[in-house]
């Protein structure tokens, strides 16, 4: 069977609401926010991977998975975000 995200953490404070989903690169600064969030406080206080009921979980696939959206939440910021290119001519 494919490998599923482990649940969440019920002692966990739920998400960060966004506060305005249209503020387009202050959405993608809280959805990065939140993965850092929940990446941190998995690497605080690490679980071994298990199966139950015939499906596996895998806690150290979840954390690469929280690396990737982190490392392309960064990417769609850096695109976000406009540039000022300042010249002497």
């Amino acid at each position: 069977m494919a490998n599923e995200i482990p649940p969440r953490n019920a002692n966990a404070p739920p998400p960060a609401a966004v506060n305005n989903p249209t503020d387009y690169p202050g959405s993608l600064v809280a959805a990065r926010n939140q993965c850092a969030a929940q990446l941190v406080q998995i690497t605080l206080d690490p679980k071994p991977s298990y199966s139950a009921y015939g499906r596996k979980y895998s806690w150290n696939e979840y954390q690469a998975m929280l690396t990737e959206q982190i490392n392309e939440l960064n990417r769609l910021i850096a695109q976000a975000n406009p540039y000022e290119i300042v010249s002497r001519g």
